[in-house]
């Protein structure tokens, strides 16, 4: 699997800085509903406060 970072650099290359996400996460699996779709009640948070307070504060254009 590749490194988040790796991704951010590679939509970089072709995407304006503000389209490009902050924070990438990753997952093994994701959990799906008995029918298939995914099921976000059963997401879980990311796992440390750092990252979780990432995902809600703005990033300044560049």
């Amino acid at each position: 699997m590749r490194k988040p970072s790796w991704t951010q650099d590679v939509l970089g290359r072709g995407l304006s800085a503000h389209v490009v996400n902050a924070r990438i996460l990753t997952f093994t699996a994701l959990p799906l509903t008995p029918n298939g779709e995914l099921d976000s009640r059963r997401l879980s948070a990311p796992s440390d406060t750092a990252a979780a307070a990432s995902l809600f504060t703005t990033r300044k254009a560049s």
